[in-house]
C-alpha cells in the first residue's frame, strides 16, 4: 500500500475511526514546502486537476497558518 495523497503528502494516520476513517495533520509550512517540491510545474501538460487543487490549497495557506486536517474516507 502506497502511503502517500497524490504522491505529495506522506500519511500515516495519528487516529483512526472504525477502520473506515483516518485522521492526520501537518503543518502548514510542511505541506506548502511539499508542494512546491513535488508539484509538477504549471507549463507540464501532464499536471492534472488534483494538482491544481494543491496549487489552490498552497496558495490559502501561510507559513504561520494552523496546522491541516488531513481526514480520509477509507473505501
Amino acid at each position: 500500500m502506497d502511503n502517500t495523497i497524490d504522491e505529495i503528502i506522506d500519511f500515516y494516520p495519528e487516529y483512526v475511526s472504525n477502520d473506515s476513517i483516518l485522521v492526520d495533520y501537518i503543518d502548514a509550512f510542511k505541506l506548502i514546502e511539499l508542494i512546491n517540491k513535488k508539484l509538477p510545474d504549471k507549463s507540464q501538460a501532464n499536471r492534472g486537476e488534483k494538482a491544481e487543487q494543491f496549487e489552490v490549497l498552497k496558495n490559502q495557506l501561510t507559513e504561520t497558518s494552523n496546522p491541516v486536517l488531513i481526514i480520509l474516507k477509507n473505501k
